[in-house]
């Protein structure tokens, strides 16, 4: 009974579980509309909206289309968008599921939501394949390394059309181990996000304890000396920018560290290149 045990890492599939194209697993493949943006119309998500595998509502336009196309452009609970050109070929395919609950704080009908063109919709048959696995998978590894395997770069752009996705190979499991390894990666994102929060109250206490030791830096509340910052450095240098391969580097190669290793102000040693 494939529902009594632990689900494998679909990454390596060592169940040997049936690699199928996604195109088999998918009602429908559709790109948005091209119409502008304006005033009034219907919330239309973009690329901006589709961050981190989870919609980000913070920038939602509205966009006028016919009542055909809102028709048949409309999103349902469980389309997924994908990114299907961006400037950084890291970005390109990056996806999130569609559902109303996660626009229900939009201000807008929720079932009135439509997309771009820059984005893809896929609509998967339910009784087959668990939409959240899909983005798992694509999210992984895995997933990344066919989506760049299949971008084309046009005019500094890199784009992924309808043919590139449905090519794309997945690991099929049965569908009540798709939604396991799905609950399991839903309980590691709680405990991840109840980490975020704790350590940003820690980071909003450690400020308190600052200013109420040493004052605001800004006002210098305790008259401290100013001095340049190259003063109190023995050197400073600029990156470097060889050509690199397309993965992180392994045991005994050089690594070259991409901007990820330090945007969240902590260092991350995995943001490399070889």
């Amino acid at each position: 009974n494939s529902s009594s045990r632990r689900p494998s890492d679909p990454r390596w599939n060592p169940e040997t579980w049936p690699i199928r194209k996604l195109s088999s697993l998918v009602d429908e493949f559709r790109y948005g509309t091209s119409n502008k943006s304006a005033g009034s119309g219907l919330p239309t998500l973009r690329i901006p909206n589709v961050v981190g595998g989870v919609l980000d509502l913070s920038d939602l336009k509205c966009v006028p289309v016919s009542a055909a196309d809102e028709a048949r452009l409309r999103l349902i609970d469980d389309d997924l968008l994908f990114v299907r050109t961006n400037g950084n070929p890291d970005y390109v395919g990056r996806c999130a599921i569609f559902s109303e609950e996660a626009v229900s704080a939009s201000g807008f009908p929720t079932g009135r939501f439509i997309y771009a063109s820059y984005l893809i919709r896929a609509r998967f048959r339910s009784d087959e394949v668990e939409p959240t696995f899909i983005r798992e998978f694509m999210l992984a590894p895995a997933g990344q390394a066919q989506l760049k395997a299949r971008s084309k770069t046009t005019a500094g752009q890199y784009n992924i059309n309808i043919e590139g996705l449905s090519s794309i190979q997945v690991p099929v499991p049965p569908i009540g181990d798709q939604r396991a390894i799905v609950d399991i990666l839903q309980q590691a994102e709680d405990v991840r996000r109840s980490r975020r929060k704790s350590i940003a109250l820690l980071d909003l206490l450690s400020r308190s304890v600052f200013f109420d030791m040493f004052g605001d830096p800004v006002r210098n509340d305790q008259g401290w000396p100013r001095v340049q910052l190259g003063s109190l450095l023995d050197r400073i240098d600029s990156g470097h920018s060889p050509v690199c391969l397309d993965r992180p580097a392994e045991a005994g190669e050089w690594a070259v560290l991409k901007l990820g290793a330090v945007t969240t102000c902590e260092f991350i040693a995995g943001e490399n290149k070889a």
